[in-house]
């Protein structure tokens, strides 16, 4: 099997056997010798015996195979490596190639990644702002699936709930059905460095203060800045994970009567 480039081997004149001999085009010896300025009959010698090439004869092999500028840095690593008489000067050479090894191979695991996630525009317009996702959940309500009982609930004029809802109809994640608009699907799962995730934070946040002015009972808004030891941070983050693992338990069987919104945050100032 060919392997995928010279950072594979470990020796130089392996490298030599491999391109020059089996690579199966005829006649890259003789080039690879003219390139060199040398015969042909020396680079078998090379490549089988205890002759090693010159710093500048790697070079001009390298430039020959029309290696990339890692890859000659490499290859005239391994000639100087091997050249090298003194073991500790051996060793430290051997200590570059490794590194030289170890940042190819992370370069070729980053270019096998998938690029970066782009944004969508319908992802960009759902979450612009808390409308958009609170009438979409409201749907899946029997109580609120007309224009006027969630413009009631929202404060928000029937003309602009009706925009939201012809929106979410085009994507696939409401009906409408007579004169009732019904919950489909959701379909959004955002990665957490996405910026449409800071958005949703922002968006509802801003809901909660706008929540907090009404001065309901049935609201619970909680702020609290306080000093507090390293170690107890972590007990609190603790706490607030059981916190939300106990909402999902209490959530996900829950019947869809009417949609509230739960926020929690914990952060060093």
């Amino acid at each position: 099997m060919k392997p995928k480039s010279i950072f594979e081997f470990s020796s130089y004149k392996s490298v030599m056997r491999h391109t020059l001999r089996q690579a199966g085009l005829r006649g890259t010896m003789s080039r690879a010798a003219e390139a060199l300025n040398c015969q042909r009959s020396y680079l078998s010698r090379v490549i089988d015996s205890e002759i090693h090439l010159t710093p500048d004869q790697a070079f001009l092999l390298g430039k020959f195979l029309k290696w990339s500028t890692s890859e000659r840095d490499y290859f005239t690593t391994m000639v100087e490596h091997e050249r090298a008489s003194d073991k500790s000067y051996r060793e430290h050479v051997q200590i570059k190639l490794n590194e030289m090894r170890r940042a190819h191979e992370s370069l070729t695991e980053r270019m096998k990644r998938p690029p970066p996630r782009t944004i969508e525009r319908q992802e960009a317009s759902y979450f612009s702002r808390w409308q958009m996702s609170a009438i979409h959940f409201l749907t899946a309500s029997p109580n609120f699936q007309t224009p006027e009982t969630l413009a009631e609930r929202l404060g928000l004029a029937r003309s602009s709930v009706l925009v939201f809802l012809e929106q979410l109809a085009s994507w696939g994640m409401v009906q409408h059905e007579g004169s009732r608009w019904k919950y489909l699907s959701g379909t959004f799962h955002l990665p957490k460095e996405s910026p449409l995730v800071i958005q949703h934070h922002h968006n509802w946040r801003d809901r909660a203060i706008l929540d907090a002015q009404l001065a309901s009972d049935e609201s619970l808004h909680y702020t609290n800045i306080q000093t507090v030891s390293g170690a107890d941070i972590r007990v609190l983050k603790e706490l607030m994970l059981n916190f939300i693992s106990s909402c999902k338990e209490v959530l996900d069987p829950s019947q869809e009567e009417d949609v509230v919104a739960i926020t929690c945050d914990l952060f060093r100032v």
